[in-house]
């Protein structure tokens, strides 16, 4: 059995070797940081903000969300479970779950938050339902 200080000692080696064979590590541009914010309840609208949230690649994710109403007081909230730790399909659950939660408390105009612009996009794009892997539940 290895003592931690080998460990660390045989941890810098390679990364001295590596960066010797390949050069230094590349360092892609990163992106400019967008401001992300919930929004209070607009006119007669009840808002729903919802997100979703990959754990880690073996326990898979979740998502929740709540209601709003005026003075953005909330007043529900509601969450789920999923094994599959594609994040996509985490923020398409919560808007899914979001939108018929409000649908069954009655609400008919509805405003969804997400801060997710793919899932966004999608349910405002409607795909065909031969094109996309989650169009049924878009």
């Amino acid at each position: 059995m290895m003592s931690s200080h080998a460990v660390a000692s045989n941890i810098a080696g390679v990364d001295n070797d590596l960066r010797r064979y390949f050069g230094e590590p590349f360092s892609a541009p990163q992106a400019s940081p967008r401001l992300v914010r919930w929004l209070p309840r607009v006119g007669d609208n009840l808002v729903v903000n919802v997100d979703g949230n990959v754990w880690d690649i073996t326990r898979g994710g979740g998502f929740t969300g709540g209601f709003r109403s005026s003075f953005s007081r909330r007043f529900g909230r509601f969450y789920g479970f999923q094994d599959d730790p594609n994040i996509l399909h985490l923020e398409l659950l919560a808007i899914y779950y979001g939108l018929s939660s409000a649908w069954d408390r009655g609400a008919r105009t509805v405003k969804c938050q997400s801060d997710s612009l793919d899932a966004v996009t999608l349910v405002n794009s409607s795909p065909s339902s031969s094109k996309h892997i989650y169009a049924s539940l878009i």
